[in-house]
């Protein structure tokens, strides 16, 4: 559970998973069926899945492997894709949150621990702090966002209680995390069920499939902050 990204005050449910890449299905070691998603879910409210796979399926829904950005139930519409074509959504690029190693467009810093607190107010203590100042490539000034994560290592788990972000065209915010769960591996065939876009938003559904570009950016300025702040709006 999470608050902090949409409306203030409104917790929602997220999950997601970043798998391995692989050019080449038929390369040793590469899962066809494996995938890059994040899910943001309030409900009634919106529901936003980003979800790439390592092979999509030609035809929708065979077994629901189609790469897109899908906005579910925002403003009431059954679903509609990001991008231009009414075929297939545009394959997003899904963002890998981890504390990236310092980089081209990244800048890691070790803060040391804090107390603080995640969702509810629960206390945590000696959470390690990590600074991760990510450039935006090919933004004009070179924008950039500063994100302070909050982790734990129980069990040799990493356990995200806390993101602080903030930039210079992005005002401060933090999102807050409860029942932060970590997937094991045996689990996570089953766990990549929680990325296949609904039925609703087959190629096949009557009505417009592509959304509306200014909904897109209020879409994601009340529910999805992070993901407006890295693309600028």
């Amino acid at each position: 559970m999470s608050t902090g990204d949409g409306e203030p005050g409104l917790i929602g449910f997220e999950a997601y998973l970043y798998e391995p890449e692989c050019k080449q299905i038929n390369k040793t070691g590469c899962d066809e069926k494996a995938l890059q998603g994040h899910v943001w879910d309030y409900g009634p409210a919106c529901k936003k899945i980003e979800v790439k796979y390592n092979h999509e399926d030609g035809a929708y829904p065979k077994d629901a492997r189609w790469s897109g950005t899908f906005y579910i139930k925002c403003d009431l519409l059954d679903c509609c894709w990001d991008g231009e074509s009414e075929v297939r959504p545009t394959p997003p690029d899904v963002k890998q949150w981890d504390i990236d190693p310092p980089g081209k467009f990244d800048n890691t810093t070790y803060l040391g621990t804090q107390n603080t607190t995640e969702l509810y107010d629960n206390p945590v203590i000696d959470a390690d702090v990590w600074r991760n100042v990510d450039l935006i490539p090919g933004t004009e000034h070179r924008l950039a966002i500063r994100y302070d994560y909050f982790i734990t290592k129980p069990d040799r788990d990493v356990i995200t209680h806390r993101i602080h972000y903030d930039g210079a065209d992005v005002p401060p915010g933090d999102i807050l995390y409860g029942n932060f769960t970590v997937i094991q591996p045996p689990a996570i065939v089953a766990f990549r069920e929680m990325f296949h876009p609904p039925a609703a938003c087959g190629p096949n559904i009557p009505g417009p499939r592509v959304c509306d570009p200014p909904k897109v950016k209020e879409w994601n300025r009340k529910y999805f902050k992070r993901a407006a702040a890295r693309a600028g709006w």
